[in-house]
């Protein structure tokens, strides 16, 4: 599963390295290290998105709130961040690997290799 880094995932308009933790923290706490990675879904123009959002208000319906602050998403920059938050909650480096990227790697491979 890849965690999010949309606001409207993480429910946190600043899309913080530490909420991002929580959220993988609690995917691997529920389902295993091996199933978990990072799905940032990076969007560098989130304004451009939040705008085609706002045309589409039967596909988005917190468009329709006229407080809706758009999409706001985590950045590359935080992972130097996020890897440190997991290795001090005692997450080991291999397993910190799996979730930046690993996993991807290894769901890949087989499903590449059996199609």
């Amino acid at each position: 599963m890849g965690v999010s880094g949309s606001s409207e995932y993480l429910g946190d308009l600043a899309c913080s390295s530490e909420t991002v933790f929580r959220h993988i923290d609690y995917v691997a706490t529920c389902v295993g290290i091996d199933h978990v990675a990072l799905g940032l879904d990076v969007v560098f123009a989130p304004e451009t998105l939040s705008s085609w959002a706002r045309g589409r208000p039967d596909e988005w319906p917190m468009v329709k709130n006229p407080q809706w602050p758009g999409f706001r998403y985590a950045r590359p920059e935080q992972i130097t961040p996020l890897v440190e938050l997991m290795l001090q909650a005692g997450y080991s480096e291999p397993d910190t690997r799996k979730v930046l990227g690993e996993n991807w790697l290894r769901v890949c491979a087989a499903t590449w290799r059996a199609s």
